[in-house]
């Protein structure tokens, strides 16, 4: 399994953002209740969080470009492939799939893509590319355009090290 599928099972575990999911900002503090169509996802924020604070905000006119990943399908039945395939002793230990067999089998769809990328369009923003496993969609659009379509406020935090 090439590394960027590693990758991929890694990110979306911890950042898998789908329609009718829309992650909120930081803090408990700061997070507006979600709209009626939209839900926090559990566990979307990151160990810095706790160690950061405001250091001001982002220009409504400001250009934010991103990725939108997309869940992976049987996400759980990946996890389970990966452990499979990388286990000794396993019947599945060292027989990857090809590029094409994993994302058949996993990567989202191509009808997944394109309401992805309606709904980026529909918000106001505009649509990049998209790699042939199909696991994000590349936007961008102005921080107003970014902060209506998330439901989120955008800004700049400082983040204090740890030891």
């Amino acid at each position: 399994m090439k590394v960027a599928r590693w990758w991929a099972l890694a990110g979306s575990a911890g950042l898998v953002v789908s329609m009718g999911a829309m992650a909120g900002p930081a803090s408990a503090a700061a997070r507006p209740a979600p709209a009626p169509q939209r839900t926090a996802l559990r566990g979307s924020l990151t160990p810095a969080v706790e160690r950061s604070r405001p250091a001001g905000s982002v220009a409504a006119t400001s250009s934010v470009s991103f990725d939108l990943v997309l869940s992976l399908r049987n996400a759980s039945g990946a996890q389970a492939f990966v452990r499979a395939v990388s286990t000794p002793g396993s019947a599945a230990f060292h027989k990857y799939l090809s590029d094409a067999q994993w994302e058949s089998r996993f990567g989202p769809t191509r009808a997944e893509v394109t309401r992805a990328e309606s709904w980026l369009r529909s918000e106001g923003l505009k649509v990049g590319s998209v790699p042939t496993d199909r696991l994000f969609v590349t936007a961008s659009g102005s921080a107003r355009s970014v902060e209506r379509a998330f439901g989120v406020t955008l800004g700049y935090y400082m983040v204090t090290a740890t030891r």
